[in-house]
């Protein structure tokens, strides 16, 4: 785990801010925190939006969820964890944090973490977002320490992956 807390670190530092790294495009980002109510609530509308700015713009995960979505009646549900595995699988980082965020949470978590059957394939997922330079995989894997999911790290080295997003520039880290 040492190994991979300095590949973090060496992210952070070849890096000048969360929102230079994102690879996602932000409208993306935003769409998918309010989504997934990642510390955000937002009406229907600007999620419909967000997502159509960032399908006109050219991002191709964003037109594929915005079909997927139009289908599902709960976005929590498995059909959406098959969804963001497939793109995962695809080197599409982003997709990789959303996944996570469905192993790890639910609907009505408001963005908080908990432990499930699932958690060691979320900080895999986490990982693997993280080391192709997703400052959200970075941030995800810091909170699981933080808030005491696993007992792989010890919470301070969750906060020391926070402290270093959010040095980073990351304002949701700070």
């Amino acid at each position: 785990m040492s190994q991979f807390l300095f590949v973090i670190w060496l992210v952070f530092q070849n890096t000048a801010s969360a929102e230079q790294s994102t690879i996602a495009p932000a409208a993306f980002v935003k769409a998918m925190d309010r989504e997934f109510h990642q510390l955000y609530d937002a009406p229907e509308i600007e999620i419909s939006m967000l997502i159509r700015h960032s399908c006109e713009d050219g991002y191709e995960l964003a037109c594929d969820w915005k079909k997927a979505r139009s289908k599902e009646t709960d976005i929590w549900s498995e059909n959406s964890i098959d969804f963001f595995a497939t793109w995962c699988q695809t080197d599409v980082p982003y997709a990789c944090v959303v996944q996570g965020w469905l192993l790890t949470q639910n609907k009505y978590s408001t963005g908080i973490p908990r432990k499930t059957k699932n958690t060691t394939a979320a900080i895999a997922l986490f990982e693997d977002a993280c080391t192709q330079g997703e400052h959200r995989g970075c941030l995800e894997i810091g909170r699981l320490f933080v808030f005491n999911i696993t007992d792989q790290v010890s919470p301070e080295s969750g906060f020391s992956l926070v402290e270093n997003s959010c040095n980073q520039g990351d304002l949701r880290s700070c």
